[in-house]
């Protein structure tokens, strides 16, 4: 790996072992309502099963995944980006709920990106692409395994033993974590500017469209979401780039998919603002 992927995987690690840190088991078991878990239970259903298998069968229908198709496939399996509970505070809702979404998501995602990992390679979607296969698939998917999932174990262990220096680690590493994932992918923008500025308009309006078709997933379920309603609205807007960069660098071995997950985020802020903004009206309205 160049020391430009060997940094935004070392940034997505602190950022799990910051969420690993944040777990809270009493907590949890407080939130975790019958409500809760109905509303945890639909809003999986549309990010785990729904996206994906449109997303597959969108990407698939000529036989090879293209590196666009790949980069809605990674960010098709992992919802929920780091940023959304503070978003949601940020909207003066309580951000706690969006909390547990985020931690039960990021441990359901290391199920989903196994998962798709045997189906690219079992599927022989990308032979040929230039993509890693057999052996070296599987050697890239423990290397990032063992990145980004450790270090989450790695933050509850020390919830556990940390005792009272709990929250001066968490004050410490929360600021440290995001600047440093911050700059990474700043980082990633300035070396890869020519490539960024190089996908096509038709490219564009594909993860834009992919985007809003995520959004309209969600938007309908105001009355049978209620409170939880703007946080799965946010959680399904904003696909997880932090888990999604690594995979397709550390996986894949891939210069043009993450190129294509960066768009992303451009497409994100486009369309979720003005969902966001939808949703308080309708709220208001309410």
């Amino acid at each position: 790996m160049s020391l430009l992927a060997t940094s935004i995987t070392a940034a997505v690690a602190l950022v799990m072992m910051y969420t690993g840190m944040s777990v809270s088991p009493r907590r949890l078991r407080e939130i975790l309502s019958r409500g809760d878990l109905k509303n945890i239970a639909w809003l999986a259903a549309v990010n785990y099963a729904v996206i994906p298998l449109a997303v597959l069968v969108f990407a698939g229908a000529g036989g090879q995944i293209s590196g666009l198709g790949l980069a809605l496939l990674i960010l098709a399996v992992l919802p929920c980006a780091p940023l959304v509970p503070s978003l949601v505070a940020l909207l003066d809702e309580a951000p706690e709920w969006a909390i547990l979404v985020f931690i039960v998501f990021s441990l359901v995602s290391l199920v989903g990106v196994v998962l798709l990992t045997v189906l690219l390679d079992a599927g022989g979607y990308i032979a040929g692409a230039g993509q890693p296969h057999g052996q070296d698939l599987y050697r890239g998917l423990a290397g990032y395994l063992a990145a980004v999932f450790v270090p989450l174990l790695l933050g509850m262990l020390l919830r556990v033993f940390t005792g009272a220096w709990q929250q001066s680690l968490l004050r410490v590493l929360r600021p440290v974590a995001g600047i440093s994932l911050l700059v990474t992918l700043l980082a990633f923008v300035v070396v890869n500017r020519t490539a960024l500025l190089g996908v096509s308009l038709r490219d564009m309006a594909i993860i834009a469209a992919f985007n809003v078709f995520c959004i309209a997933l969600v938007f309908p379920y105001r009355r049978a979401a209620g409170d939880r309603w703007l946080a799965g609205l946010l959680t399904t807007g904003f696909r997880n780039i932090a888990l999604a960069m690594p995979f397709s660098i550390v996986v894949l071995g891939s210069s043009e998919v993450p190129v294509y997950i960066m768009v992303y985020v451009l497409a994100a802020l486009v369309t979720c603002v003005p969902a966001v903004i939808g949703a308080r009206l309708v709220q208001g309205r309410g």
